[in-house]
């Protein structure tokens, strides 16, 4: 049943295997990786959101953000307050909130441009995967929340 995969599930064979050296040279870059598909996530479900319907206030905030090492705490805060302010519910977006959540800052501080590539690699690894394993969530974002209690 395609609704049971979760990107936690594929994200190593399907999207980061090929970039691999590139993503062990720190966690922050693993960091602003899952945090791009965390916020894909989030602007996907908000503009489904029963609270306020075609919400895009997340995404337009995040168009004006410099993506580099020193804000990832700031738009990861500001995603995760979106996600509960907007009750956005689905599995699927629990799953990219835990896997972001393994990676925390090692001390090391990547390049801007490698910052910013994970990020966006992240972003649209998650829109892919949307793609290829479709689920009720990506169509009607918050029903499966509200039916499991979550």
């Amino acid at each position: 049943m395609a609704d049971s995969v979760l990107f936690s599930g594929v994200v190593e064979n399907e999207f980061l295997k090929e970039h691999k050296s590139f993503f062990e040279e720190s966690n922050t870059l693993k960091q602003a990786y899952f945090l791009g598909a965390y916020c894909n996530g989030v602007i996907g479900q908000s503009y489904f959101s029963k609270i306020s319907p075609k919400n895009i206030t997340f995404k337009k905030w995040l168009s004006n953000q410099v993506i580099n090492s020193t804000n990832l705490l700031k738009i990861h805060e500001k995603a995760y307050y979106f996600h509960r302010k907007l009750q956005l519910f689905g599995n699927r977006l629990e799953d990219l909130r835990t896997l972001l959540t393994r990676y925390t800052s090692d001390g090391k501080n990547p390049a801007k441009s490698k910052v910013s590539f994970a990020f966006s690699k992240g972003y649209c690894d998650y829109e892919i995967f949307k793609d290829k394993h479709p689920s009720k969530e990506d169509k009607n974002q918050n029903s499966e929340g509200e039916k499991n209690g979550q």
